[in-house]
This record gives structure tokens, C-alpha cells and sequence, in this order.
């Protein structure tokens, strides 16, 4: 009997946590980076996972958090996908 690859595990989305020490204010921090992962072209075997958003636990209580400049080169999250 031959064994079928399942790819149906593969989530809708992920949520990665990243945590170090912020360069700008020094505390630490949990920076959480939401992908979303969907098939480019029907011929794909996998999903191709692209950035939707990130959240940064120090920015939580700010009001334009999304928006803050330092979200978008964030040293703590690596360029992964």
C-alpha cells in the first residue's frame, strides 16, 4: 500500500511570535506577525504564506498602533516569507 500525501493540514492563516528587546524603547517585547496563506495558481501543492499584520505588545495602548513607523522594519521579525 502506497502512502498519499494529505495537504489538507496546511491552516488558512498563522500567527508567529517573535519576542526580544526593543531598540527604541529598550523593554521587551512580544511582536506577533499574521500570515495568510492561499494557492497563487491552481497548479500549487502548497500554500504561499504573505504578511497581513503584525501587533506589537509595547504598541497595545496606543490608538495607532497599526500605523506606527517602526512596525514596518521591525528588527524582532525576521524576513521570512
Amino acid at each position: 500500500m502506497a502512502w498519499n500525501i494529505i495537504r489538507n493540514s496546511e491552516p488558512a492563516s498563522l500567527n508567529e511570535d517573535y519576542f526580544g528587546t526593543c531598540p527604541e524603547s529598550g523593554k521587551k517585547a512580544k511582536v506577533t506577525v499574521h500570515y495568510i496563506g492561499s494557492k497563487w495558481c491552481k497548479t500549487d501543492l502548497q500554500k504561499t504564506y504573505r504578511k497581513s499584520g503584525m501587533t506589537c505588545s509595547l504598541l497595545l495602548d496606543e490608538d495607532k498602533a497599526r500605523f506606527s513607523p517602526c512596525m514596518e522594519n521591525c528588527p524582532l521579525v525576521p524576513d521570512k516569507y
